[in-house]
């Protein structure tokens, strides 16, 4: 998990993992599991732990809640779909810097046969993305930020589209832009 140095975190349970794709020990499994520590982390307390989850797609708002409601702390890892409905809230519980992994073709694959490929592997692109449930640990992220898209100091442009078009690799929720870095 390279990302975890990046971060300067190290989690210390893998929500939504199963024994084959599981990223480390403990693991919660989604559905019946051998292996894992739990069954279905919707009924277990995330709060003690610093999780790492990397959930079904069609569940990330409910993670999100879940998040928020028991105050929990670790790495989500999401796609980029900046017009869900869930992204403001995503935005809302960052304490860190977003990280967009690279592309590969074995980032994603189909869990029922690994040896396939996810069929948006190519255009497809995630994010590791460091949340707290905890307002007070995100407010004090959110202060940090700049307040404007433009460095003081350097001549405006008549017209920011073309710095959208180059980078375009931020959000800004409330007037407040939030890089992305790379791995």
């Amino acid at each position: 998990m390279p990302p975890l140095k990046k971060l300067g975190v190290t989690p210390d349970m893998d929500l939504f993992a199963s024994r084959l794709n599981f990223q480390l020990k403990p693991y919660i499994a989604y559905k019946p599991d051998p292996e894992a520590h739990a069954i279905n982390a919707f009924h277990v307390s995330w709060k003690g732990y610093a999780f790492y989850a990397f959930p079904p797609f069609s569940i990330l708002q409910r993670v999100l809640q879940k998040i928020s409601k028991e105050e929990a702390t670790g790495l989500l890892v999401v796609p980029n779909w900046r017009t869900q409905t869930w992204w403001p809230c995503l935005m809302n519980m960052l304490i860190d810097f977003p990280l967009i992994l690279p592309r590969k073709e074995d980032t994603l694959y189909m869990p029922a046969h690994p040896q396939l490929l996810h069929p948006l592997h190519k255009k497809l692109q995630l994010l590791v993305c460091r949340l707290s449930g905890i307002s007070s640990q995100a407010e004090e992220f959110w202060l940090a930020l700049q307040r404007s898209s433009w460095n003081l100091g350097v001549p405006v442009h008549k017209s920011s589209t073309t710095l959208t078009i180059k980078d375009g690799e931020c959000s800004v929720v409330q007037g407040v832009s939030i890089p992305f870095q790379h791995l």
